[in-house]
């Protein structure tokens, strides 16, 4: 038996005893507490209150203003094909005219927009190692 639980008696469990449930199972927490809720084994309302416990709500700063222009240029065109092409650029394959053609971007920006390739690919291959 994974949890001690009775629909006679719906109960609030304890993140640790969801925690190692939830894993043993192969699901997540939120999944699981809903799936108790839904069942029975926990009060009405249980999920949510789990929910708010594991992830609280995100207090989103006001922008004013639109995005810096190399996330536009790289929403566009993708992270792949702007890197493609400032490899290209680089190995002297193409002009810096015709690189900013292609990206739809200012030639001044062509930097920064390598640079911010870079920092999301050493952001993704590093994500889990810092522990």
């Amino acid at each position: 038996m994974v949890l001690a639980a009775s629909r006679d008696t719906p109960q609030e469990f304890a993140i640790s005893a969801l925690e190692d449930a939830s894993s043993y199972l192969g699901v997540s927490i939120s999944a699981l507490a809903l799936r108790l809720e839904h069942l029975g084994y926990a009060p009405r309302g249980y999920f949510q209150r789990v929910r708010a416990l594991l992830k609280p709500p995100l207090q989103l700063k006001p922008r004013s203003g639109s995005p810096p222009r190399e996330y536009v240029v790289l929403n566009q065109v993708g992270h792949r094909f702007a890197g493609d092409v400032l490899r290209s650029l680089k190995n002297g394959v193409l002009t810096t005219l015709e690189a900013s053609r292609m990206l739809h971007a200012n030639p001044n920006l062509l930097p920064t927009i390598g640079n911010t390739i870079e920092d999301r690919r050493r952001d993704y291959l590093y994500a889990g190692a810092q522990s």
